[in-house]
């Protein structure tokens, strides 16, 4: 039997560009209301208007994922526009080119804010509700590098492999 997602809600952090922007028209070809989540509303407003060209519905969500209260309200706001999510994809992160005793405390932690605590700021509230139906998908966007980690992006690669671990 096939499996169909036309219908079926999902939320993308990150989702203004890159992974997140592709996987946002993949889903709007596929019949799925989509909500847009990321700090860049301008860049979120183009990739709504890709998925408009597929009629999905769609939703803006400007979020910052190293906030949690911002997130949960992402979460919130995206099924009281869409219904009860299908799915939930934390996408958003970023990576440094840098040598590890290089690069800045302040650089370090950031990256760690975004890409680990990041995706638990999406993931916990949209697991909760997810609990409460018994139904639902949470997805983490992680990296190669997390597994193989390579010179210059060892910051950007322990923040993959904790996302692996997860």
């Amino acid at each position: 039997m096939a499996h169909t997602l036309s219908g079926k809600p999902i939320l993308i952090a990150g989702a203004s560009s890159g992974i997140g922007a592709a996987t946002a028209r993949a889903c709007a070809a596929a019949g799925m209301p989509v909500a847009l989540a990321a700090r860049r509303r301008d860049k979120l407003e183009q990739v709504k208007a890709h998925c408009a060209a597929h009629n999905a519905p769609t939703t803006v969500l400007e979020c910052d994922v190293t906030d949690p209260d911002p997130c949960t309200a992402a979460v919130n706001q995206a099924e009281a526009d869409l219904g009860p999510l299908h799915a939930a994809f934390a996408n958003a992160g970023y990576g440094q080119e840098s040598p590890l005793l290089d690069m800045a405390e302040d650089d370090t932690r950031a990256m760690f804010e975004t890409n680990l605590f990041g995706t638990l700021n999406i993931i916990r509230p949209a697991a909760a509700k997810m609990k409460e139906r018994n139904a639902g998908h949470l997805l983490i966007c992680s990296s190669c590098l997390g597994l193989f980690p390579t010179p210059w992006y060892s910051v950007y690669s322990a923040t993959k492999a904790a996302q692996h671990h997860m």
